[in-house]
């Protein structure tokens, strides 16, 4: 059912990230701002990705999360994929970091036994690193 398809990681509505840095995600740039979220499958099911949509367009084109294979993708970062033993009830969406690398986080995204993973890096204001 999700073979070839995007999926919108929320019910009911959109899932959001807004970001007022820009960001390096999976290996590329994401410019600061406001983004949906949608994780798409491949065909094959081999591959899985993180869809960055812009909600002005998406807007624009009224389209709802149902019509997310509709809506203009902005930018496409590979997940990789994982097996976990623990069961996830729910969705979950998780940013960790290393205590001593605090520009490098992982972005999860897991659900059922299915754990999706991506290396988000940002710069800090190296005067200021504690938070």
């Amino acid at each position: 059912m999700t073979l070839g398809k995007t999926w919108g990681l929320g019910e009911d509505h959109w899932t959001t990230l807004d970001m007022n840095v820009p960001l390096r995600i999976g290996g590329k740039d994401i410019p600061a701002g406001h983004y949906y979220l949608g994780l798409y499958r491949s065909a094959d099911s081999g591959t899985w990705s993180l869809k960055f949509l812009d909600p002005a367009k998406v807007l624009q084109g009224r389209l709802d999360g149902l019509e997310i294979n509709e809506a203009a993708v902005e930018a496409t970062i590979p997940m990789n994929l994982e097996e976990s033993s623990q069961v996830n009830e729910l969705l979950t969406i998780t940013l960790c970091h290393q205590r001593e690398s605090l520009s490098n986080v992982t972005l999860k995204v897991m659900w059922g036994r299915l754990q999706l993973s991506t290396l988000l890096q940002c710069e800090l204001d190296k005067t200021n690193t504690q938070f």
